[in-house]
């Protein structure tokens, strides 16, 4: 799998620096040796429709839809990459079941979801909301 399919799977995709210090801190993650342990929560509908659209990321373009009150990413590029569920640590925080990767909301001077931060191993990656 290259890089920008892998990235769909969080990849879909998302880093490490001295600020991923406190982030870890004080987020429903917990480190376990070399290892992020999600916690998924729940998020209303509304919250979640913020989050529906298209993205860019390497090129590639995933959608985000959402489904009875669950969050799905696709990339149409690639009908062979299964849609996937994108799970909610936080209301701005998400992951993929048994991927390695976190997804940071990132948003706009008014306060719309502009894109995410896609982390994963040590790389991170700015993924930008195209529609």
């Amino acid at each position: 799998m290259n890089l920008s399919r892998g990235t769909v799977f969080l990849g879909a995709a998302v880093l490490a620096c001295g600020a991923w210090l406190a982030f870890y801190a004080t987020s429903p993650f917990h480190r376990a040796a070399d290892q992020v342990i999600h916690k998924a929560v729940q998020l209303t509908p509304q919250v979640l429709q913020r989050y529906a659209g298209n993205y860019e990321l390497g090129g590639e373009i995933f959608t985000l839809t959402v489904r009875a009150g669950r969050l799905f990413v696709a990339t149409p590029d690639h009908a062979e990459i299964p849609e996937r569920e994108l799970l909610a640590a936080s209301a701005t925080q998400f992951f993929l079941r048994d991927t390695q990767g976190d997804l940071v909301a990132t948003q706009d001077g008014h306060g719309r979801i502009s894109g995410f931060l896609f982390t994963q191993g040590n790389q991170s990656r700015d993924v930008r909301k195209v529609r």
